[in-house]
């Protein structure tokens, strides 16, 4: 449960900030449930006044996962469920009523949905492979990848196809991609791309 005694500090300008990248699991006391993550997602975008945007991920550090009780998935399993996660937290944002999902990786019976968010907060998902751009283009908001997994800006451009052709298929926007992107902070700029 998140604890703040005062709501965030208004800069004064529009500051947006979000939780990077964080894996899902079907526990709901480890790692980070669907449903709990859809309440904490609102609790921050209403303090900050609606400034809080959500980016999540797969898994991929398996150990680190399993360490803190999750499941180890494979990179299908880990799709499946990431668009399930989606999929609820989404649903729980969306008042009124009550949540039942029953998925192979996630279930919900009956949670009551709401509060309902500041605004609509967009869901950023960080990928590369093909399936995972397709589940951005058909259920994301925005694609959000990390700068030393794109070795040349080609990437970046075979990227933002897929998800396009992807969301064309589903009927929907083509999410926005590359307008964030994650660096670890080891990593000076001079271990960047070369064509960043």
């Amino acid at each position: 449960m998140l604890h703040l005694s005062n709501p965030m500090t208004d800069y004064g300008h529009e500051l947006l900030f979000g939780a990077n990248l964080i894996p899902s699991s079907e526990h709901p006391d480890t790692v980070v449930a669907p449903a709990m993550l859809a309440q904490s997602a609102t609790s921050l975008d209403l303090l900050s006044g609606g400034r809080f945007e959500l980016a999540l991920g797969a898994g991929g550090f398996w150990d680190a996962i399993a360490s803190m009780g999750g499941p180890r998935r494979t990179p299908g399993q880990a799709v499946a469920a990431l668009e399930e996660a989606i999929a609820i937290t989404r649903a729980a944002w969306d008042p009124p009523g009550e949540v039942i999902f029953h998925g192979e990786h996630h279930s919900i019976d009956g949670m009551a949905r709401g509060p309902r968010p500041a605004h609509d907060v967009a869901i950023w998902v960080g990928g590369y492979r093909p399936r995972m751009l397709e589940l951005i283009g058909r259920a994301a908001d925005g694609w959000l990848p990390s700068l030393p997994r794109l070795e040349e800006l080609e990437a970046l451009e075979r990227g933002n196809a897929v998800i396009d052709e992807a969301a064309e298929r589903a009927g929907r926007q083509p999410p926005a991609s590359g307008g964030c992107s994650t660096w670890p902070k080891n990593r000076p700029p001079s271990s960047w791309p070369s064509w960043r």
